[in-house]
């Protein structure tokens, strides 16, 4: 699918229509999911990171992100 807009944007409308006319922000999701020819903010989303080509920006899994060797994510190791 196709959008006029990124997501972040379409979220960023949501909000603000949210805000104007003080409506809960779910509401305002299915609002402008609604413009866009979708039944639903759930369904546009997850048919958008469905084709989003999101493996072309990130790490396959188990891939090293740094040249260090360690875990990221693990705790520092003392050096003696």
């Amino acid at each position: 699918m196709k959008l006029s807009a990124p997501i972040y944007r379409l979220k960023r409308k949501a909000k603000l229509l949210s805000r104007d006319e003080k409506i809960p922000l779910h509401a305002a999701l299915d609002r402008i999911a609604s413009k866009k020819a979708s039944p639903g903010w759930s369904l546009l989303a997850a048919k958008r990171t469905a084709t989003a080509p999101a493996g072309k920006l990130f790490f396959p899994v188990g891939a090293r992100r740094h040249g260090s060797g360690g875990s990221a994510a693990g705790p520092r190791q003392k050096r003696w």
